[in-house]
C-alpha cells in the first residue's frame, strides 16, 4: 500500500533542514508582510511545492498525486504559509492533534514532531534552504491533515489487513470530501465536524475524551512482569501471593480475604477469577492460565490499543444507518437484532480458534502438499452480506474436511454410523449403500464420495438454516446441542453460527417480508408448533392430526427483501450508559492489527478484500 510509506527521506531532509536553522533571524524579516517587502518571493514556494509533490522516488508523500490536484487548481498558492506565525495557530494544531486521540489514533503517526518544529522555526533562515522549509513544512501540513481524516473516517489501513477469512465490501470514497480540512483557518472545526457517525464508534470517542485525564497519568501494570504460571484451586505458591496483590490492587478483593489465602489459591480467589473471566467473557472456570493473566496486568496503554483497533474495525464496516439488520459479534458470541426503533439479542456459536502451531503447521502443509499436514482452520470470518434463504429441515452435505477428519474412522470400523445417524452416501448424484464402500481404501483429504445427513430432529443443523452469499460458505443455523449455549466460550463450531433461538430469528427475518412470501404463523405450522394468531390458533386447535400439517421435506423460503447481516470482530464495545467493556479475543487478532497499525502498512499478500468498490450492502438491502 504506497500511500501508507512515509517518504523518509524527505523527512530526513526536512529535518536536517528544520536543524540547520539556529532559530535567530538571518537576514529577512518574520512577517508575511515584512517578507513580502524585503523582496521575498513566493514565487520560489511554489515551485519547490510542484517540484516536491512531482518527485517520483521513495521520498513521494502518500497522498502527493492529492495534493498536487489541489494545489495545481489554487496556481500552487500556499494554505499555510500567511498562518505559521500567526497567533494562535500553533496552538490550534495542538488541539487538532489531541483530537486524534478520542479518534483512537496517534500523533506520532502523522509527523507532530517535525512539524512543529518546523512552525516554531517560522520564517527564520534565508536563501534556497528557507524557501524549501517553506515549501516542505506546506505540504507536510497539508500531507497530515489529509491523511489524519482519511484515517479517521477511511481506516488507517485496508479493511481486514489483521484476518484473511474476511468478506467486507469497499466504502466509496467518492462521497468524502478530504479536501474540505484543508482551511488555513477553519480546519480545526472542519476535521471536529466530519467524524464518523458510527453510534459505536461514538461511544467509544466520547469514553476516551473522558478517560483522557486517567490515562495520561495512570501507569498501572506498566513495566511489570506478568506472571506466567498456572493456578487452579489449591495451587500453593508465591505466585498466589502476586495474584492476590494484583486483585487487591484493582479493588476485586479485600485485604482481610487476601491475608487469608496466604499463598493457596483457595475458594474465595477462585470465586473472583470466575466472576472476572465470566464478564471478560472467557471460559469461567477459575483456572489462571496466559490469557487471564494478561488481562489482569493491562495497562492504560494497553487497554486504549484495545480501544484503537476496535475503532478502526468500525471505520470499515458499511453499515445502515437503520434496521433491520443482523449484527453477529464473534468475540462476543452473540448476535444482535437490530429493529427500526429497538435492538434484542441472543446467544450463538461460532467457530473455534486456530490451533496454536496454525502458522507452523501451514508453512509444513505448502511444503508437503500432505493431507495430514493441513492445519484445521474453523475460526468463524468477518462477512458482510444480506439473508435471501430460510430453509426448513435442511440436509447437512458434510464437508469433505470434516468427513476425513471426524467420521472415517468410525466408518471404518462399521459403516452402520452412517444409517444409524441418517447419513446417505453419494456417488455423484447417485445414492449408494455405505456397505458397497471399502472405506479402508478411501484416504483422507480425497474423499470420491458425498455424505448428506437426511432432515430430522437429530441433523446437525437442526430444523432450520438461513443462507447468505460468501465465498466461505458457512451460514447460521440451529443445532441439537443446545447444552453449548450455556458455556462461556462458545467458539465451538467448524465455522459457522448456531442460533439459541432460531425460531425468534426466522420471525424477525419474515416480518419484513411482503406476501405471498409465507408468514411466521406458517412456519409455525410447518414446524408441528401452533400458530400465535388467534384465528389461526383456532383452526390449528380443531385439526385432530395435527401431525398432518407439518412438512417433513426441505423446503426453501426465499425473502423478497434481503436482510443485511455482518459479522464483525469487536473485542471492547462501550454501553448507552458509557460504560467500557472488554471481550475475549477469542481468535487473537487485536495484537496482529495494532503492530500495522502502528507502522501505518498492511501486510504483503493479495485480494484481502473481494469485489470492486461499489454499493454497500445497506443500498441494496431492499433488492430482490
Amino acid at each position: 500500500m504506497q500511500r501508507f510509506f512515509v517518504y523518509t527521506i524527505g523527512l530526513l531532509f526536512l529535518s536536517l533542514l528544520c536543524a540547520s536553522c539556529t532559530g535567530k533571524r538571518t537576514g529577512l524579516p518574520g512577517t508575511f508582510a515584512e517578507l513580502k517587502a524585503a523582496n521575498f518571493d513566493v514565487d520560489l514556494v511554489k515551485e519547490r511545492m510542484k517540484s516536491e509533490l512531482l518527485r517520483k522516488d521513495s521520498a513521494k508523500l502518500p497522498y502527493a498525486d492529492t495534493l498536487f490536484a489541489f494545489y495545481q487548481q489554487r496556481a500552487f498558492s500556499p494554505v499555510w504559509l500567511d498562518q505559521l506565525d500567526a497567533p494562535g495557530f500553533k496552538a490550534r494544531v495542538a488541539a487538532l492533534y489531541d483530537t486524534l486521540f478520542t479518534e483512537g489514533l496517534l500523533p506520532e503517526w502523522y509527523y507532530r514532531d517535525t512539524i512543529f518544529k518546523c512552525i516554531d522555526l517560522g520564517r527564520t533562515g534565508n536563501g534556497d534552504a528557507l524557501y524549501s522549509r517553506l515549501a516542505y513544512v506546506e505540504i507536510l501540513l497539508s500531507n497530515a491533515l489529509l491523511h489524519m481524516e482519511h484515517d479517521k473516517l477511511l481506516g488507517r489501513l485496508p479493511p481486514c489487513s489483521e484476518y484473511d477469512k474476511c468478506e467486507l465490501q469497499r466504502k466509496d470514497t467518492l462521497k468524502v470530501n478530504f479536501m474540505a480540512v484543508l482551511h488555513s483557518t477553519e480546519f480545526l472545526n472542519r476535521f471536529a465536524a466530519s467524524s464518523l457517525q458510527d453510534t459505536s464508534y461514538q461511544r467509544f470517542k466520547r469514553y476516551l475524551a473522558n478517560w483522557l485525564p486517567d490515562y495520561r497519568t495512570d501507569t498501572n501494570g506498566r513495566g511489570v512482569d506478568i506472571p506466567t504460571r498456572k493456578l487452579k484451586l489449591n495451587d500453593t505458591g508465591a505466585a498466589v501471593e502476586v495474584l492476590a496483590a494484583r486483585l487487591v490492587a484493582l479493588g476485586m478483593l479485600p485485604d482481610s480475604l487476601a491475608r487469608q489465602a496466604g499463598r493457596k489459591y483457595n475458594a474465595a480467589l477462585v470465586r473472583v477469577i470466575t466472576r472476572y473471566q465470566d464478564e471478560k467473557g472467557m471460559t469461567a472456570d477459575g483456572v489462571i492460565g496466559p490469557s487471564t493473566w494478561k488481562s489482569l496486568y493491562a495497562s492504560a496503554y494497553d487497554k486504549f490499543k484495545q480501544i484503537a483497533v476496535n475503532m478502526e474495525r468500525i471505520r470499515w464496516r458499511v453499515m445502515p444507518k437503520t434496521g433491520p439488520f443482523v449484527l453477529v459479534n464473534i468475540p462476543e458470541f452473540r448476535a444482535w437484532l437490530y429493529y427500526p426503533d429497538s435492538v434484542s439479542s441472543m446467544k450463538v456459536c461460532v467457530g473455534k480458534a486456530r490451533p496454536l502451531d496454525y502458522e507452523s503447521k501451514l508453512l509444513k502443509y505448502r511444503s508437503s502438499g500432505k493431507f495430514a499436514d493441513k492445519p484445521l482452520d474453523p475460526q468463524t470470518p468477518m462477512i458482510e452480506s444480506a439473508i435471501y434463504s430460510v430453509v426448513l429441515n435442511p440436509t447437512w452435505s458434510v464437508p469433505a474436511n470434516i468427513v476425513s477428519r471426524e467420521m472415517l474412522t468410525s466408518i471404518r470400523k462399521n459403516p452402520s454410523y452412517l444409517t444409524r445417524n441418517g447419513y446417505r452416501v453419494y456417488r455423484g448424484n447417485t445414492e449408494i449403500s455405505p456397505y458397497a464402500v471399502n472405506w479402508y481404501r478411501v484416504q483422507p483429504g480425497k474423499i470420491p464420495y458425498s455424505i448428506v445427513q437426511d432432515p430430522g430432529e437429530d441433523n446437525s443443523l437442526g430444523l432450520i438454516k438461513f443462507l447468505f452469499p460468501n465465498k466461505y460458505s458457512v451460514y447460521m443455523h440451529d443445532t441439537p446441542m443446545k447444552s453449548k449455549f450455556s458455556l462461556n466460550n462458545r467458539a465451538v463450531s467448524h465455522g459457522c453460527v448456531r442460533l439459541e433461538d432460531p425460531m425468534r430469528f426466522a420471525r424477525f427475518l419474515l416480518q419484513w417480508q411482503s406476501r405471498p412470501t409465507p408468514t411466521y404463523d406458517d412456519v409455525r405450522i410447518w414446524m408441528g408448533y401452533p400458530p400465535l394468531d388467534s384465528l389461526r390458533l383456532v383452526r390449528w386447535n380443531k385439526v385432530q392430526n395435527k401431525d398432518s400439517l407439518r412438512r417433513k421435506q426441505t423446503q426453501y423460503i426465499y425473502l423478497p427483501r434481503r436482510i443485511p447481516v455482518f459479522f464483525v470482530y469487536q473485542t471492547a464495545k462501550v454501553d448507552g450508559l458509557g460504560a467500557y467493556k472488554a471481550l475475549y479475543d477469542v481468535y487473537g487478532l487485536d495484537a496482529a492489527l495494532w503492530e500495522l497499525l502502528d507502522v501505518g502498512r498492511a501486510p504483503e499478500t493479495d485480494g484481502r478484500v473481494p469485489g470492486p468498490p461499489g454499493k454497500p450492502v445497506s443500498a441494496i438491502s431492499d433488492a430482490s
